[in-house]
């Protein structure tokens, strides 16, 4: 089961008058998520508490803009360039010990091939499969997904951009990390063998992360603090599958399609269907600000 969102306890108190969503809207500037000082995210009129980012500014502004950082222009449709991202999948077969195999990881993979057009990588070990599509951003010669730690025994594939791993590689240099890469991926490698299941608490970034731990046997999955960043998963009699998007999991044999009648009345009422739930009874939405750990089967 999913555990409860890094978050930190109190109770909810008033946005000032000179909050910066309202500082934003009088300059006629769509606001879609004010993240503040005090640890509070405002998003759809909803409140929810996260650890703040300590040292950081008094509020940070994210409007949505394309992958590679840019908006399109006035009059301008979304083009498929503006839509291509990362994308991770991955089997474990917990209950039946089955070896996952590359066809197993590549019929996933490749239904989400538009989300990374650059590069595809996999890992298959046993009753454990990891995949990935990436859209080469950060280091574009040693970045390729899934990465190692200097023993073999982690393996790491993650869709996003964390904004601070340049600070954190520094922080994990001085504790005596070694490092292959120049990427953010690695950074979140080995900061997870630093501080364990905990390691979101640090990142600042939009991520949907998958860990694998071959010495306690264990699957990590993480989602960032607003959800940006898509994740799907779903736990059968024998598997756990997971995946950016939901048709991946529909390559799944044993996987139920049982619509979910709350999910259609959502849609209906709210015209998204808001996580944990999907269309599918069978398939949850990892939660934002939330870690998922699965380990010894």
């Amino acid at each position: 089961m999913p555990r409860e969102p890094f978050a930190e306890g109190g109770a909810p108190k008033r946005s000032s008058e000179k909050e910066p969503a309202s500082f934003l809207r009088d300059l006629g500037l769509k606001v879609v998520v004010v993240m503040q000082k005090g640890g509070w995210l405002l998003f759809r009129r909803k409140v929810r508490r996260f650890p703040p980012f300590r040292g950081e500014t008094d509020a940070r502004v994210s409007i949505f803009q394309g992958s590679r950082g840019k908006s399109p222009a006035p009059g301008r449709k979304w083009s498929a360039e503006d839509k291509t991202m990362c994308g991770i999948c991955g089997i474990y077969n917990y209950g039946s010990g089955a070896p996952v195999t590359r066809q197993d990881l590549k019929a996933m993979n490749d239904l989400i091939v538009h989300r990374g057009p650059d590069d595809e990588g996999y890992y298959e070990h046993e009753n454990l499969g990891l995949a990935m599509r990436r859209l080469s951003i950060i280091d574009l010669s040693t970045g390729q997904q899934p990465i190692t730690n200097e023993d073999g025994s982690l393996r790491i594939v993650f869709n996003g951009e964390i904004y601070n791993f340049l600070e954190l590689r520094e922080k994990l240099l001085a504790k005596g990390h070694v490092f292959k890469t120049k990427s953010d991926t690695e950074v979140i490698l080995h900061l997870y063998e630093e501080k364990g299941t905990d390691f979101p608490k640090a990142l600042r970034g939009m991520f949907a992360i998958a860990i694998w731990d071959s010495r306690r046997k264990r699957l990590v999955l993480a989602r960032d603090r607003i959800g940006k960043k898509p994740l799907f998963y779903a736990v059968t009699k024998s598997s756990l599958v997971f995946a950016s998007e939901l048709r991946c999991l529909l390559t799944i044999k044993d996987l139920p399609r049982e619509i979910n009648p709350a999910a259609i009345d959502a849609f209906l009422t709210l015209q998204y269907i808001p996580s944990p739930i999907s269309i599918f009874k069978a398939v949850n939405k990892l939660e934002p600000a939330s870690v998922l750990v699965y380990e010894n089967g």
